[in-house]
C-alpha cells in the first residue's frame, strides 16, 4: 500500500513542522507501508476569473531614497532588524531545505488545481498532522475532499493549531470530514466538538511522539556548548516572558542560548540583546541538539515542549498570547495529559522549579499513546 500524506510540508521553514513530517512518514514505514510527503505547493490559490498573473511590486522611485535617508532613528533601526532578519533567515533556509529533502516525498509538486492526479499514485491519504486544518492548506486538499472514493481517506493528529472549531469551521472542512474513514486530533477539545456534531472522531499523539529519544538523537545536531546552558525558543514577543527567563538563568549561573524566531522576514526587537549566546542559523537538527544538550528550555512552542519532554529534560512552558488571542491550547492540553498542568506558565510569570518532572511517568503515558496510535493506524489503514 503505498501513502501520500497531506501535511505543510513543502517550503515549511518551521521546526516542528518539519519534524512532524518526518516522524510520521518514517513510522508508517517502520509499519510496512510505502509512505512519503505530498509535495503540494500551498502558496498557489485556486484562479478567479482569468488564469493566474505574476504580480510585479513597483520599484521605490528614486526621488524617494533621499527621503528614506531622513527618517527617524526608530525607523532605520526596523531597517537594520530587516536587514538581520534576511542573513538570519539566509542560514537557515539552506538547513530547511537540505532536511526537507532528507524526508521521503513525491517528486512532482501538486497546487489545488491539480491535486487530483495524485489519486493515480496513492492507494490511502493521511491529512495530518499539525496545523493542517486552520486554513495554512485549501480545504479541499486539507481534508481529502479531492481523493475519490476508493480511496482510504483518515486523518492522523490534525490540528487548527491554537483555536478551537466554530461554526464558519465546520461550514467549510464539514462537507469533506464526513467522507474520511476515520477521524484523528491532537486536541482533547477539537474531539468533542467534532463528536458533538456527530463525527467518529479520536485523539492521538503528535507525530514526534512515535519516535522515541534514541531515533532522535540519531539526527541531531550536537551542540557545542561546552558550558551548562538554558534554551529559549520564544515564538510570543512578551518582553516580560524574556525578563523571567533572564532572571532565571543569572540565579542559576547558566548561559542563555536562543534561536530568535524569524518570520517572513521580520526579526524582533524584543529579541534583540536576549541571550548570552545566538544560535542565527539553525536548522530542525540543531534545534533538536540544543533542546537535548539543555539544562532547562523555556518555550512557548509546542513542539519544542514536546521535545523536552522527549529529551527529559525540564522545562518551562508560556502562554502565548497575540493581538488578545492565547495560542496555548495545543500545549494546555499536552501538559494537562501529562500532569503537568503546573509547567504552564503565564507570560512573565516568576520561574521558581522546585520539583523536578517525574519522567518515568512522562515516558509511560508517550508509550501508551504511541500503542493506542499504532493500533489506529494499522486498523484505520486496514492492515491485518
Amino acid at each position: 500500500m503505498k501513502i501520500g500524506i497531506i501535511s505543510l510540508y513543502y517550503k515549511n521553514h518551521n521546526y516542528g513542522g518539519l519534524l512532524q513530517c518526518y516522524a510520521l512518514t518514517n513510522y508508517l514505514k517502520q509499519l510496512g507501508f510505502e509512505a512519503e510527503q505530498v509535495t503540494y505547493d500551498r502558496f498557489i490559490s485556486r484562479p478567479i476569473g482569468k488564469k493566474f498573473q505574476s504580480v510585479e511590486f513597483a520599484k521605490i522611485p528614486q526621488k524617494m531614497i533621499g527621503k528614506l535617508v531622513n527618517r527617524t532613528t526608530e525607523v532605520l533601526n526596523k531597517i537594520q532588524n530587516r536587514l538581520y532578519a534576511k542573513d538570519a533567515i539566509a542560514g537557515r533556509k539552506e538547513k530547511y531545505q537540505q532536511f526537507e529533502e532528507s524526508i521521503p516525498h513525491s517528486v512532482k509538486i501538486y497546487n489545488v488545481n491539480n491535486i487530483e492526479e495524485a489519486c493515480v499514485y496513492y492507494d490511502a491519504f493521511i491529512c495530518g498532522s499539525d496545523v493542517v486544518w486552520s486554513g495554512a492548506i485549501d480545504e479541499y486538499v486539507a481534508a481529502l475532499g479531492f481523493a475519490n472514493k476508493p480511496k482510504i481517506k483518515i486523518s492522523y493528529a490534525a490540528s487548527l493549531g491554537g483555536t478551537s472549531p466554530d461554526y464558519q469551521w465546520f461550514d467549510t472542512y464539514g462537507r469533506y470530514l464526513a467522507d474520511l474513514k476515520y477521524i484523528s486530533v491532537r486536541e482533547k477539545e477539537i474531539e468533542e466538538k467534532l463528536s458533538s456534531k456527530g463525527y467518529n472522531a479520536r485523539t492521538d499523539i503528535d507525530p514526534v511522539m512515535l519516535l522515541n529519544s534514541d531515533e532522535w538523537d540519531k539526527i541531531s545536531a550536537k551542540s557545542n556548548i561546552h558550558n551548562k546552558y538554558a534554551f529559549a525558543y520564544l515564538l510570543g514577543d512578551s518582553i516580560e516572558t524574556r525578563e523571567a527567563i533572564r532572571e532565571y538563568c543569572k540565579r542559576k549561573e547558566l548561559t542563555l542560548v536562543t534561536i530568535p524566531y524569524c518570520n517572513n522576514g521580520k526579526y524582533r526587537k524584543c529579541d534583540r540583546n536576549f541571550g548570552d549566546k545566538w544560535i542565527k542559523a539553525a536548522g530542525p537538527s540543531d534545534f533538536l541538539g540544543l533542546i537535548a544538550g539543555a539544562q532547562i528550555v523555556f518555550t512557548d512552542s509546542f513542539h519544542a515542549t514536546v521535545f523536552s519532554l522527549i529529551f527529559e529534560k525540564e522545562f518551562y512552558s508560556f502562554r502565548r498570547i497575540d493581538n488578545g488571542i492565547d495560542y496555548s491550547l495545543r500545549v494546555q492540553n499536552l501538559l494537562s495529559w501529562m500532569e503537568l498542568d503546573i509547567r504552564l506558565l503565564n507570560p512573565g510569570e516568576l520561574i521558581m522549579q522546585e520539583n523536578s518532572i517525574d519522567f518515568s511517568s512522562v515516558k509511560l503515558k508517550i508509550e501508551d499513546g504511541r500503542s493506542k496510535a499504532k493500533d489506529y493506524l494499522k486498523s484505520s489503514l486496514s492492515v491485518k
